[in-house]
C-alpha cells in the first residue's frame, strides 16, 4: 500500500503472474547401453575369460564371441556398462558402449 496526500490510501499495483509453468516433466527411463568388443588385444585369452565370466558362457562361445569382436553385453545400465568396460580394458582389449538400439 502506498500513502497519498491527505491521509487517503491506495492499493499498491502486485505485478501480474506471468504464465504458470506446467507440471514438471518425469524423468524418463534410464537408458540402457551396449557393450562392444572393438579389438581383443594381446591378453585375448585373458579377455576370453572376462567375457566368460560376464555372460555364463561357455570358453568356446566366450572365444568365438571375442573373435567375432561383437556386443559382449547389451542393454545395461550405464555403471555396469562402465564396469564391463573398465574390466575388459584392464585386460588389454578396446571396447565401446553404445546406447541400445530399442
Amino acid at each position: 500500500m502506498e500513502i497519498r496526500p491527505h491521509g487517503g490510501w491506495a492499493p499498491v499495483p502486485q505485478p501480474t503472474p506471468g504464465p504458470t509453468p506446467g507440471p514438471t516433466p518425469t524423468p524418463g527411463p534410464a537408458l540402457q547401453y551396449d557393450v562392444v568388443l572393438k579389438d581383443a588385444g594381446a591378453g585375448k585369452l585373458n579377455v576370453v575369460k572376462i567375457v566368460k565370466t560376464l555372460t555364463g558362457m561357455g570358453l568356446k562361445e566366450a572365444k568365438d564371441l571375442v573373435d567375432a569382436l561383437g556386443v559382449v553385453k547389451a542393454d545395461v545400465s550405464q555403471e555396469e556398462a562402465e564396469a564391463i568396460k573398465a574390466q575388459l580394458v584392464e585386460a588389454g582389449a578396446t571396447v565401446e558402449i553404445r546406447p541400445h538400439a530399442a
